[in-house]
């Protein structure tokens, strides 16, 4: 008897021990960020990263295990863990040599785009791994919801996986968030809406280190290189969480965000110009974002923080 009142006990204290379910895991990915730049401008953050370098963990002795260190193969790897020679992904582009032609990690041509411009759509099928999205689906008999969005179709599609239900990203030929029909054919009516009010045409004639964005036709393109386009990226995916009620449901969701914005500025700029400096300290998602890490982002706690145009 004895023996079993302690078994039972024991039992009793593993399941209140037991850790509680989250109800939304938040992948942030900013895309050409280098570490460096939490230290170099360290004195200069307020907001978000701020927080994190204070109450969240870091780590110090992190290394790339993969190259190149391309957008496809980090996103790849980022919710897989798996190793290009693994996953398939082993650049942005190649050439296959079954299709005889050159394609992308994410191109589909038995998909086509849904919303914005008229085209050929992309998908996951040459990922060849699973994702915590897809292990979620799996675990929970699909109940989860798992949604990627960036302004690249491949940073919003390969961190989402195979079951996700839609990955979102920018058209710069219609200023429109687009997805594939790999995930469904008619665009839900919360996308619909935020394309509606047309959220890329605001910037039209707006300046960024010295800079004048062109209007309409020009704009959506040029939008990618400057703060603007993480701007677009970190409304729509606020757009996602209300649309989709992710975080609300007594189940564990996923929305993967890659700001890529960073990255087209490195690019057109360099790593250590003026302009990557600047973008790095207008990273203020990641201030409105850091607090999903206790609970799902509301509006009302963003403006609790006090100071809700700090883009830092």
């Amino acid at each position: 008897m004895n023996r079993i009142l302690a078994l039972l006990l024991i039992a009793s204290s593993l399941l209140s021990a037991a850790p509680k379910r989250p109800k939304l895991v938040l992948a942030i990915v900013i895309d050409q960020f280098r570490y460096d730049y939490l230290t170099r401008y360290r004195a200069d953050y307020h907001g978000g990263f701020d927080l994190l370098l204070t109450r969240g963990a870091r780590f110090t002795n992190a290394r790339y295990q993969q190259f190149p260190t391309v957008t496809a193969v980090g996103h790849s790897i980022f919710l897989s863990g798996a190793m290009p020679s693994l996953s398939g992904v082993v650049a942005n582009e190649w050439y296959d040599r079954e299709e005889g032609m050159q394609v992308s990690s994410v191109s589909d041509p038995h998909t086509s785009l849904v919303g914005g411009s008229r085209g050929t759509g992309s998908s996951p099928r040459r990922l060849l791994v699973d994702t915590v999205g897809d292990e979620l689906k799996m675990a929970d008999n699909s109940q989860s919801r798992v949604i990627g969005i960036s302004l690249k179709d491949r940073a919003a599609i390969l961190p989402a996986g195979h079951m996700a239900d839609a990955a979102y990203w920018f058209d710069n030929q219609s200023g429109s968030f687009v997805s594939s029909t790999y995930y469904f054919e008619d665009a839900p009516l919360w996308v619909k809406q935020a394309n509606a009010t047309r959220p890329a045409d605001r910037y039209a004639g707006a300046t960024w280190m010295g800079r004048q964005m062109p209007q309409p036709g020009q704009l959506y393109s040029a939008l990618e290189a400057t703060p603007f386009g993480n701007e677009l990226v970190e409304d729509f995916a606020e757009l996602a969480l209300a649309g989709e009620k992710l975080g609300q449901r007594g189940v564990t969701d996923l929305l993967a965000v890659s700001f890529s914005s960073n990255d087209y500025v490195g690019h057109a700029f360099g790593p250590d110009s003026p302009e990557a400096r600047a973008i790095s300290l207008a990273n203020g998602m990641v201030r409105r974002w850091a607090y999903c890490g206790a609970d799902v982002y509301s509006p009302e706690e963003e403006a609790s923080d006090g100071n809700t145009h700090d883009r830092n």
